[in-house]
């Protein structure tokens, strides 16, 4: 199990080895410790860690596989709707991902 909270600690994240990451209100969970995750995503593959990336709505999923995913929050629907949701189309694509020298 992996935790990583958000730079504003509206939300928080956690990943899991079955490869579920779940989307979090932390306000949803002040209000009732029985809420419900925003947004359930299954990643496909064993997950080992998730992090948020410091000053953006990313967060990347790393993998046994040695491999990492980028995803932006800001192509989910908004966080105040309930549905769960794909990540599919969150996922960063390569050539979007800008690196500061």
């Amino acid at each position: 199990m992996s935790i990583a909270v958000s730079d504003n600690r509206k939300i928080f994240l956690t990943g899991s080895r079955d490869g579920l990451v779940n989307i979090w209100s932390t306000k949803d969970i002040a209000l009732d410790p029985s809420a419900h995750s925003k947004y359930s995503v299954q990643v496909g593959r064993k997950l080992n860690s998730v992090c948020t990336l410091q000053g953006t709505d990313n967060f990347c999923v790393a993998g046994g596989d040695s491999k990492l995913e980028i995803y932006s929050m800001n192509r989910l629907p908004s966080l105040s709707d309930y549905s769960q949701a794909s990540l599919e189309n969150a996922r960063q694509d390569e050539n979007e991902i800008f690196m500061p020298n």
